[in-house]
């Protein structure tokens, strides 16, 4: 067994989770190494609890859309296994509509929000439509 589903079993198990519920995504939480640990401490202190990507990402790749309800495995920089993330929530909206509200729940004011992400995510237009999954932590707890 990977150390992915033994994450994935021994959480299933401590939440009492269905035995037949299975994660979509078992993934870093940011393009970089560093930028993942980083992001990664901060879900886990629960001062992030959204992210973000491109619509255009799915739409090349023939990826499905991630969609509320679903489960993932959040990733260090060295693939282990950190955190079990319950996805709440997903919309889709022009990368300019992000409110400062929504900026707060990945730890960032608007302006700090608008330049991480536009870089990160190499937008061409603040128009290019964005993916937002509002999430919270399962395990650990």
């Amino acid at each position: 067994m990977s150390s992915i589903t033994d994450f994935f079993a021994t959480a299933q198990a401590e939440l009492a989770l269905a035995p037949d519920l299975t994660y979509r995504r078992a993934e870093m939480l940011a393009p970089t190494a560093e930028a993942a640990d980083q992001r990664l401490q901060a879900v886990l202190a629960k001062q992030i609890t959204s992210r973000v990507s491109t619509f255009a990402d799915y739409r090349h790749k023939h990826q499905p859309l991630p969609a509320a309800r679903e489960v993932n495995i959040a990733l260090d920089s060295l693939g282990q296994p950190q955190a079990l993330l319950y996805t709440e929530d997903v919309f889709i909206q022009p990368f300019s509509a992000i409110t400062t509200i929504e900026a707060q729940r990945f730890g960032l004011s608007l302006p700090e929000w608008q330049r991480q992400y536009q870089g990160e995510l190499a937008l061409e237009s603040i128009a290019e439509m964005v993916v937002i999954e509002h999430f919270r932590v399962l395990y650990p707890f």
